[in-house]
């Protein structure tokens, strides 16, 4: 299966490539402004498009039955409204943006039908009238966390994604187990026995406060009693 953007005509379309020397249009549908980019989920269940266009919106489908593709939903950053996404890839359950003049931006896709912002880096802090100043390439496809960003106008950038969605929020050693140690670490960090990483800054703060405190060494006991 392809999927391709007809970007002067706002359609979106699905091809059968099955016989490469005769390609054949399975369906077709209207609805994406400038459609530019698409990227489908991994399970294939789910196409995620993005245009380029003020008010370059982001839309989920569900493509799982072609003859009865469905929109799901849409997103945009806070303020989006004059300026545009450009590429779209997936990974894992994030949708990763080259959005222009926001730089960066991640999407939690793992549902669908209501798309959130996971993470996000800056890279065009200037005053433009274009938009299509600003992040104009990514690519989250290394086999590590590190993402890299290409900008227009001020460079290519290598970035750690700390939500990435991989990492569960408490599991601060990293060991695929959220434990007694962790409840230890957390405690070292509160009490300054050591200093967290960013990374597991991010991954201790279990109430997203933006602060270490008692309420998070409480919610991460919890979470381990009921588990």
């Amino acid at each position: 299966i392809l999927y391709g953007c007809d970007i002067y005509n706002d359609n979106m379309y699905v091809f059968d490539i099955s016989d490469k020397t005769n390609p054949t249009v399975i369906t077709s549908w209207p609805g994406v402004p400038h459609a530019h980019s698409c990227w489908v989920s991994e399970d294939g269940n789910t196409l995620f498009t993005g245009s380029e266009t003020t008010g370059g919106h982001i839309m989920s489908w569900d493509v799982s039955d072609f003859s009865n593709i469905e929109y799901l939903d849409e997103w945009m950053p806070e303020g989006g409204e004059e300026w545009s996404a450009h590429n779209i890839f997936v990974l894992g359950q994030r949708l990763y943006i080259s959005y222009y003049v926001y730089g960066l931006q991640v999407v939690d896709i793992s549902d669908p039908e209501n798309l959130e912002l996971a993470a996000f880096y800056d890279t065009f802090d200037q005053e433009t009238e274009s938009i299509y100043n600003g992040a104009w390439g990514t690519y989250p496809f290394f086999g590590s966390d590190n993402i890299i960003v290409s900008d227009r106008r001020t460079g290519l950038y290598v970035i750690d994604v700390h939500n990435d969605g991989d990492s569960q929020m408490g599991d601060i050693n990293q060991d695929n187990d959220i434990n007694v140690i962790d409840v230890i670490l957390l405690v070292g960090f509160i009490i300054n026995n050591s200093e967290p990483t960013d990374f597991e800054l991010s991954i201790s703060d279990m109430d997203q406060s933006g602060e270490l405190d008692v309420l998070d060494v409480i919610i991460l006991v919890n979470l381990i009693i009921e588990s």
